[in-house]
């Protein structure tokens, strides 16, 4: 069953970044994050009624809605505003670096030391995030949404260890639900316009929001959230390697888009860093400091 978890993860976050690339053609980056997790919260609403989850303790409250704040809110609204000026595939290469900020964040909050080999492997992939940032179409010219994602690839690792001790205390679904609710509770108030702006839109950009909310957002995520809880988060992550290569196929069927050679050639140079670094961390005895 993880293994279908994992699957179905891989193809619903890969289309994701395909379906936001759509979407912003005509929904704000604001009302994209906002519309897509109101779809997503309604799904999750219904499963959560059907699967009768308990209610959080109190203690959980704050941490359940910072999990919430940064890896749904900031996350999604820094995804959405980098995909303006992005390629989906370039934008999913850039997260997939999420496992370093991790690691990164294990130093600072967990004490955890950081071997020489490991910095090896963060040096040659922000050398390949740096190849993607840059357009050698015309010039040389920066890519201001690579910031964007970059901040979302920082959210998405503090998601993945703010959300890992509420596993030890509740279901896969239940911190699904409760972080996922939180993150579009935020949100709302930066919603201002969103009910006249989708009267608005055509039919077609509606759907593929309402496709986004449904499995990238609420199925993908209780999925991720199960696999989580069964397996290690640095063991679950490095999964998420495939996502980029799905993404482009998708891409290139959906869209018809796909990354430059430079931007393919920067991203398995960002893959390949993050690769290198967690097979060093992989090798090393246990007992041993990272």
């Amino acid at each position: 069953m993880v293994k279908i978890h994992i699957i179905l993860v891989i193809i619903f976050w890969a289309s994701a970044f395909a379906g936001i690339r759509h979407a912003v053609l005509e929904y704000h980056p604001f009302e994209l994050a906002l519309f897509r997790y109101i779809v997503a919260s309604i799904t999750l609403l219904i499963i959560a009624i059907f699967k009768k989850i308990r209610l959080p303790a109190t203690k959980d409250l704050f941490r359940f809605f910072a999990t919430g704040i940064i890896g749904i809110a900031m996350y999604n609204i820094a995804l959405n505003y980098g995909e303006l000026t992005t390629t989906a595939g370039e934008a999913c290469f850039i997260v997939n670096t999420a496992p370093l900020f991790t690691t990164l964040m294990g130093c600072c909050f967990l004490k955890e030391r950081i071997r020489l080999n490991f910095v090896t492997g963060l040096i040659i992939s922000f050398s390949g995030v740096a190849l993607i940032a840059f357009s050698f179409s015309n010039g040389i010219a920066f890519k201001p949404g690579s910031l964007y994602i970059l901040a979302a690839a920082m959210a998405q690792a503090l998601y993945f260890i703010l959300q890992k001790p509420l596993l030890n205390n509740y279901t896969p679904i239940e911190v699904t639900c409760y972080c996922l609710w939180s993150g579009t509770i935020a949100m709302v108030p930066f919603g201002v316009g969103f009910l006249e702006k989708l009267s608005s839109v055509s039919p077609g950009y509606t759907i593929t929001v309402i496709y986004l909310g449904i499995f990238p957002a609420a199925i993908a995520y209780v999925c991720w959230a199960s696999a989580l809880s069964s397996m290690d988060a640095s063991k679950a992550a490095s999964f998420l390697y495939a996502v980029p290569v799905t993404t482009i196929l998708i891409e290139w069927i959906w869209l018809g888009e796909i990354p430059s050679p430079v931007s393919i050639i920067g991203g398995c140079i960002a893959i390949a860093g993050v690769i290198y670094a967690n097979i060093k961390m992989k090798s090393i005895k246990k007992g041993e400091v990272i």
